[in-house]
This record gives C-alpha cells, structure tokens and sequence, in this order.
C-alpha cells in the first residue's frame, strides 16, 4: 500500500506532466507563443493569485488540477494579449514621460521666478 506522501507525490507529478502537455498542445496550436516557455505547478492556498508569468514560466498554484489547467490557458492568452498591445503600452510611457519632463521644467520655471519673491 502507498504511503499517502507518495500519493501526493503522484498526484503533483500526474498533474505537472498533465500541464505540460497542455502547454505543447497549445504552443503547436498557437503561433506566437515563445518556444523556451515551460510551466511550473506551485499548489499552493496560500498565494493571492491563481497563477503568473515571470519571464518564460508560467507558474500556477491553484491546488485542483482541473483549475490548475484552467489558469495555464488564462495565462497564456495573456501572454498573447500583452504581446499584442505591447506597441501601445511602449508609446504610452514615451507619451508619459515625456510629459512628466514638460511638467518639471514648468515646475522649475515657475520655482525659480518665485523664489527672488521670498528672498532668495
């Protein structure tokens, strides 16, 4: 008989391979999505999240493999998706940075007037 830490053991493998997988299936059926990008079963209760990209790994922590399958392709599509508005977000931060620029020259302009004002 199985100790109940070998099951365990089992069962966390089952569903990693179960993952990984799905991960293939989805990278043949999906054009775009990185190669080297591999996943990584965490269950865990204590995480906020369902699951997170950190650079090529998706990591997944729901502890219930059917919903541990579920996050993975979540977060793929949103691999995909942040890849597509990637343009968008690059020349919003140009745009805000360039602004914030603007605002502080402003701000010193009116900083340096002022100070003669208070005796400096």
């Amino acid at each position: 008989m199985a100790s109940k830490q070998s099951r365990v053991g089992d069962i966390k493998a089952s569903t990693q391979r179960r993952l990984e997988r799905e991960l293939k299936r989805l990278k043949a059926l999906v054009p775009g999505l990185p190669n080297a990008l591999k996943v990584t079963w965490i269950p865990s209760i204590e995480k906020p999240l369902h699951g997170e990209v950190k650079g090529q790994e998706i990591l997944v922590y729901d502890s219930d493999g059917d919903e541990a399958l579920r996050t993975l392709r979540h977060e793929v599509i949103d691999i995909l998706v942040s890849e597509a508005i990637a343009p968008y977000r690059e020349v919003t931060n140009a745009i805000i940075k360039a602004l914030n620029e603007e605002a502080y020259r402003r701000k010193e302009k009116v900083v340096s007037s002022l100070a003669p004002l208070l005796g400096e």
